[in-house]
């Protein structure tokens, strides 16, 4: 059985979901008088944009899934590990160079490829960086930015003030933010500073490192030379001074190749430098005969059985309180306009939600999928003719929101 090479395999990943609501008042009036596409429907328009991004290091996103109960909002899945860079700091407490420079050149290789491509990431911090079962390293939550039309199409902002940039903090007025790559490599700077507190032997790192020391005497910070270069050169306080992410890459791989553990780190912690990450890790899903076979799957054609199992996202998201909608009774507007315009009491028609990645249950969807037989179990459509000849089993076509069976 053999895969294509650009598909994502489900392995040990979850699906993570986030909301977004829109904004009505960004909507634009057509001249007929009649309200322009919603900001949902905008935001499943630039979704497609996302799901075209094929990287080893970069989380794929799955589907954009329109609220049926929730009016202009919409739901982001994608796949999601639940262990983050965050975990292994607590538990590690110190982190070493190599470990630092494994977790710090895959992200910047997915920096490098997100904004080649013009997508800025917008929202990152160290829950951005997911680590696998597998050791692999993948950077989440990319490109909301894009997703929001530049905040024009939500009503909220999509930021950690932690790893905010000085730009946006001149700029929080105007709605549109001041958002670009530079302000990408302040915010991977200050994630570096994190994973560097450990160890002490033009930017504003001086500045944060005394007032680090001054507050916090037994603090250090890890005095090797490449991640104090990286540090001292991303928190730059003209974005215009600070370098790109092709730049830092290009450092951080010189000083790995230069690394006298450089063998060790790229077995133990699957270092970037490996294209073959998405090979290596789909041949050990094929070859083992113990994996359940829910893992062979494919992660779009995995989320489109997930939801064929009866789950909804909605209803999952109100159960935990992740969105909070008052009762319809209390919403109603004090004005209606036609059949498109209401006035009046529009607070209580707005949603109050977390704004984070859920990972959605999957033991239904894992325990039916069990209960068929891996040697008769559903062929991709993207595998081998060949290959699906040899299986009489029902077929399954889905055409945009109906699906087939025969």
């Amino acid at each position: 059985m053999t895969v294509e090479a650009d598909i994502r395999l489900l392995g040990s990943a979850e699906f993570g979901a986030t909301a977004a609501i829109g904004d009505d008042a960004s909507c634009p009036v057509a001249t007929s008088g009649f309200s322009a596409a919603s900001s949902a429907a905008q935001m499943l328009g630039e979704f497609s944009k996302l799901m075209s991004l094929s990287h080893p290091h970069l989380c794929k996103y799955v589907e954009f899934v329109r609220s049926a109960v929730l009016g202009n909002a919409g739901f982001m899945i994608s796949e999601h590990y639940s262990r983050s860079a965050v975990e292994e700091l607590k538990e590690c407490k110190k982190l070493d160079v190599s470990r630092i420079i494994s977790l710090l050149q895959p992200v910047l290789s997915a920096f490098t490829y997100l904004h080649s491509r013009h997508i800025i990431i917008g929202y990152f911090s160290l829950n951005s960086i997911l680590l696998s079962s597998q050791n692999l390293v993948r950077l989440a939550q990319y490109g909301l930015n894009c997703i929001n039309g530049n905040r024009r199409d939500l009503e909220y902002h999509i930021n950690s003030s932690w790893y905010l940039p000085p730009e946006r903090f001149l700029q929080a007025e105007i709605k549109s933010g001041f958002i670009c790559r530079a302000g990408d490599i302040w915010s991977l700077g200050i994630a570096a500073l994190e994973l560097s507190i450990v160890e002490r032997s033009g930017s504003v790192f001086r500045l944060l490192l005394a007032e680090i020391q001054r507050k916090e005497p037994a603090i250090h910070i890890t005095s090797n030379s490449t991640i104090m270069v990286i540090l001292e050169k991303a928190l730059c306080i003209l974005p215009s001074q600070r370098p790109t992410a092709r730049e830092l890459l290009s450092i951080i791989n010189d000083a790995s190749t230069s690394h006298a553990n450089l063998a060790n780190l790229e077995k133990d912690y699957s270092a970037y430098g490996s294209e073959n990450d998405e090979s290596i890790l789909r041949e050990k899903l094929l070859e083992s005969e113990e994996t359940e076979a829910v893992q062979n799957l494919p992660i779009n054609e995995a989320f489109f059985l997930w939801k064929l199992c009866g789950s909804s996202i909605e209803t999952i998201f109100l159960n935990h309180g992740i969105i909070k909608a008052n009762p319809a009774i209390l919403a109603l507007p004090y004005l209606v306009d036609g059949d498109c315009f209401m006035y009046g009491n529009a607070h209580t028609r707005k949603y109050e939600f977390t704004f984070d990645v859920f990972i959605l249950p999957s033991n239904n969807f894992r325990d039916r999928m069990k209960q068929i037989n891996g040697n008769k179990f559903l062929i991709s459509f993207e595998m081998e003719e060949r290959t699906r000849e040899t299986y009489d089993l029902s077929l399954m076509v889905k055409e945009k929101d109906i699906e087939y069976q025969s």
